[in-house]
């Protein structure tokens, strides 16, 4: 994990204000986050940043027939990929999951054949640069002088 430093000098006394991003900051952490894995998604590739296990023949077949790429990648019957969105964005909590039941339970039954959902170390760096630049603004209004 890595860690962030700064220095910082002052001759004020003064505090920092607990972080308290604002709602369109966790936003966009939050969509960073479901582009990332999608983007993944589309490539074939895993929870764990490896190619995903292949298709059984029958499958791969069948997603041939109708023009798709014959490789693991969440998109046969449309309700992974496109049901996949953010959901909540709160200071204690950023999830992204399917919106409906029906995609939810498909998304369970899929994470058995393969753990395609979830941060990939890949996923990571992204999300982690999406926070970084969040906490950036959050520090440029972060100190409040003391006066006296």
């Amino acid at each position: 994990m890595a860690a962030i430093r700064f220095k910082m000098a002052t001759t004020q006394t003064g505090e920092l204000l607990p972080p308290n991003l604002t709602s369109p900051q966790l936003k966009a952490i939050g969509q960073v986050m479901v582009r990332a894995q999608k983007d993944r998604w589309s490539r074939g590739i895993n929870a764990d940043d490896h190619s995903a296990r292949p298709l059984h023949k029958v499958t791969a077949k069948g997603k041939s027939t109708y023009g798709a790429k014959p490789i693991r990648n969440m998109v046969m019957t449309g309700l992974m990929e496109e049901n996949f969105t953010l959901r909540k964005a709160t200071m204690t909590e950023i999830r992204a999951e399917n919106t409906s039941r029906e995609a939810r339970k498909h998304a369970r039954q899929a994470q058995w054949f393969e753990q395609m959902i979830g941060i990939s170390p890949s996923d990571r760096d992204a999300i982690f640069a999406a926070t970084y630049r969040a906490y950036s603004a959050y520090l440029k209004r972060a100190w409040k002088p003391k006066n006296g």
